[in-house]
């Protein structure tokens, strides 16, 4: 028998329980009820001890992330100005792909650069700085979908279905869109990854040898 299962038998029936449970053990055996360092002199240091039995240290995660030059051939891979837009405020923004959704279109404000969200913890309004790239996509969708006669209203949500019956875009809209892209560069990449880059500093760059010559964000 291993090490490991002969300790497993020699505990107590309620440690064994608590580790079928899924429960964590305390450091030190003798103690089985009571608080770690619960009468510990504020005054002193902490003294060191062993990781509590069964109890691995779970390893940190690095973020994932979208490298530069992938990012630019996802962007590259949109079908739409609606599609391009979203994906250069999540980046610009760092919003969550729920919050983005939430915003109307007089939440845009192209003077100040800004756009504004609802949160999604606290429900409250928040006004997010963006690139002016951004906009710049944002208004080759605006006049495109006003032209084939999509709601125009201050209080009218900022980003819609492109087929009719036209409706507010929805989440699982949202990631169906992010997810064809992915599938032509054969990525996994998800929505969230986005926030990640997001964090990252960088610089915008327009390549105007991009796709129809409009230009692609590129990420240096």
């Amino acid at each position: 028998m291993r090490d490991g299962a002969a300790d497993l038998l020699r505990l107590p029936p309620g440690a064994q329980h608590r580790i079928a449970a899924g429960q964590s053990l305390p450091l030190v055996r003798s103690r089985r009820s009571a608080r770690a360092n619960a009468h510990h002199n504020p005054e002193k240091e902490h003294n060191k001890q062993r990781t509590g039995l069964y109890r691995p240290k779970v390893p940190k995660r690095i973020p994932r992330r979208i490298p530069d030059e992938k990012y630019t051939e996802v962007f590259a891979g949109l079908r739409s100005h609606r599609d391009r837009a979203l994906l250069a405020f999540w980046v610009a923004t760092g919003a969550r792909a729920e919050e983005l959704l939430t915003a109307k279109q007089g939440d845009a404000v192209v003077g100040q650069q800004t756009i504004g969200v609802i949160r999604k913890g606290t429900r409250a309004y928040q006004e997010l700085p963006a690139t002016p790239d951004a906009f710049v996509w944002l208004r080759l969708y605006q006049e495109e979908s006003w032209n084939k006669g999509f709601p125009r209203s201050r209080a009218q949500p900022l980003w819609w279905t492109l087929r009719r019956p036209w409706r507010p875009l929805g989440y699982d809209a949202a990631r169906m869109m992010f997810n064809r892209a992915n599938e032509l560069l054969g990525a996994n990449w998800t929505l969230h990854d986005l926030r990640t880059l997001s964090l990252l500093s960088f610089r915008v760059a327009i390549d105007f040898s991009g796709a129809g010559g409009l230009g692609v964000w590129a990420l240096r």
